[in-house]
């Protein structure tokens, strides 16, 4: 039995939605860094509505889709690597076992659905957005830079998000959002903030916590933050943001 080559017919039925006016090739040279991506295309998709649609075991590298909007669709064992998102929007849509590998994400929102097993690994945000969004099973940021990306509203139970050293860039907001069992690691929040959050149970391992803010922040039932002693020594939170969301006192 031939294997299906489901790239090819994502690309195929783009071409036949399109009218092939909507794809065309473009040089990647100023889109990535690394000399080994420097010549490679790109396949840039502008402008589309993709409703209602099944996108299974897709591999996707190197596409550029700018003002789009994705409704209702489902991304199962999709991988999306080195690609670029410019104001695009999920909405209601559902990631299983999904992988977005090195891609660049701007003003980008992931609105509704549900998040399961999905990887991010070095991926760019700026001025992006998950807004009523939960998961069932691991969210798994990378490494990355998070510039400006806020997550309003959603229900993380299984969110893990760290940076490597060299990233810096981070301005992260969660506001009115549920975080139990998630964790934190080598985060650098200065300039971040928690509004109205839940926090059970959350872990914060070598974070900076300076210039960071929790606002009527709280934990159910003493599930407490934990942080280690790094993380303790490089923060300025207040002391009832220590007492409610860490159960640490002043003696």
């Amino acid at each position: 039995m031939n294997k299906i080559d489901y790239t090819a017919n994502f690309i195929n039925r783009l071409k036949e939605h399109t009218g092939n006016h909507i794809i065309d090739i473009k040089n990647i040279r100023t889109f990535f860094r690394g000399a080994h991506f420097h010549d490679s295309p790109i396949l840039t998709v502008n402008g589309h509505l993709f409703k209602g649609q099944l996108f299974r075991a897709i591999n996707l590298e190197s596409f550029e889709f700018i003002n789009c909007t994705f409704e209702h669709c489902s991304f199962p064992e999709v991988v999306f690597d080195h690609c670029i998102f410019t104001n695009v929007k999920f909405i209601d849509c559902s990631f299983t076992n999904s992988k977005f590998l090195d891609c660049l994400f701007e003003q980008t929102y992931i609105i509704g659905g549900q998040i399961n097993d999905v990887l991010f690994w070095d991926c760019g945000f700026s001025q992006s957005l998950f807004e009523n969004c939960s998961d069932n099973s691991l969210i798994n940021f990378d490494g990355g830079s998070y510039n400006d990306l806020s997550f309003n509203n959603c229900k993380l139970y299984n969110l893990r998000l760290s940076q490597f050293p060299e990233k810096t860039r981070t301005n992260l907001n969660f506001n009115e959002t549920t975080l139990e069992g998630c964790s934190f690691i080598q985060v650098n929040f200065s300039n971040s903030a928690f509004n109205k959050c839940t926090l059970n149970s959350t872990k914060f391992n070598n974070c900076k916590l300076t210039l960071i803010t929790f606002t009527e922040c709280k934990a159910q039932d003493e599930q407490y933050c934990s942080a280690d002693f790094h993380t303790i020594l490089d923060s300025d939170i207040s002391p009832d943001s220590l007492s409610n969301n860490f159960g640490i006192n002043e003696p």
